[in-house]
């Protein structure tokens, strides 16, 4: 074999190991990224869920208030699991 053909087996086999570095690379970076996109939505589905837990029973009431007041004693009664 000639030095010029194990020059360019050489240069062949450093451009195969560059390629495959930034692959690797870019798809470290993609799953980070969707890593981080997963745990971005977790917490925003987490404080939707935590904000609706702690303002549900005083909603729920109010409106219950409210419903009272316009249509009077028989929404009280109702299906009968509302104490009165």
């Amino acid at each position: 074999m000639s030095g010029i053909e194990i020059a360019v087996g050489v240069a062949g086999i450093v451009t195969a190991i560059v390629k495959v570095a930034q692959a690797v690379r870019k798809f470290r970076n993609e799953r980070a990224n969707k890593r981080a996109r997963i745990d971005r939505n977790a917490e925003t589905a987490e404080s939707r869920l935590i904000t609706t837990l702690d303002n549900g029973p005083p909603q729920i009431s109010n409106e219950y208030d409210r419903n009272l007041v316009r249509i009077g004693p028989a929404f009280s009664r109702g299906d009968g699991t509302w104490p009165s």
